[in-house]
């Protein structure tokens, strides 16, 4: 069985949406893929996983199959240098068997302390790393060399995600081979879609505390667009 390790320079890069696009296209080839996201970083008490639901729900083709086992909660005030590998090493047994391929989605940062865990526990897992990259406007060679030297051999490639409309151009023309000079392979510029930025109607309720009064069936649709009412002389029945 081969594994898979997806980790990222930054907090929200798009593990998730990255883990989720590889598992669905290796699903459509006929392959059994499993889904495993060892470990989530709680930023306040009693906090779930949010990409949990995304990760069992994924890879819906016919013919496929997707196992999701439940993370292991860390705290981000304890010691994150010791990381139970050997219990997420266990669930990771459980969740791949009989898999062809494994996906792990692996922590979010390469500094320390959580870059030197993701190095131990991509060991562990004997796997392949992918590292997803976050465009910022301060984006440069640094991340890429930091994801090579932290995986060495390891490493199959960096990935940059999220790259806005504006910047598509330098960074396929110029980041991308500055990386790849110093032996960091670009897997792929990933331009950002805002509408992966977006909330849907059911999200907004909640956030409100508000109640559907009818068409619930619409909860999932994204806000495209919105209008502030308060301050428009127009009748709010156009709108």
């Amino acid at each position: 069985m081969s594994t898979l390790y997806v980790a990222s320079d930054q907090a929200r890069a798009g593990k998730t949406a990255v883990s989720v696009t590889l598992a669905h296209h290796l699903a459509q080839e006929g392959k059994k893929v499993a889904l495993f996201k060892p470990f989530y970083l709680q930023t306040r008490p009693g906090q779930t996983d949010p990409d949990g639901q995304i990760l069992r729900q994924a890879v819906t083709v016919q013919g496929a199959e997707s196992r999701h086992v439940g993370t292991i909660s860390l705290s981000q005030h304890g010691d994150l240098r010791e990381l139970p590998v050997e219990r997420a090493l266990g669930a990771f047994r459980v969740a791949t068997a009989g898999a062809d391929i494994s996906i792990v989605e692996g922590l979010s940062g390469l500094a320390d302390p959580l870059g030197p865990a993701s190095r131990r526990l991509a060991e562990a897992l004997d796997a392949v790393a992918i590292v997803v990259i976050g465009c910022t406007p301060d984006l440069v060679v640094d991340q890429a060399l930091r994801a090579k030297h932290l995986f060495g051999d390891r490493l199959a490639g960096v990935l940059i995600n999220g790259v806005t409309h504006h910047r598509l151009r330098e960074v396929k023309t110029s980041l991308s081979p500055r990386i790849e000079s110093e032996g960091v392979k670009v897997l792929a510029v990933v331009p950002e879609d805002r509408r992966l930025l977006g909330v849907t109607v059911g999200q907004l309720a909640q956030h409100l505390h508000g109640r559907f009064l009818n068409r619930l069936e619409k909860n999932n649709n994204l806000v495209e667009h919105f209008l502030i009412g308060g301050m428009t002389l127009d009748w709010g029945v156009l709108h």
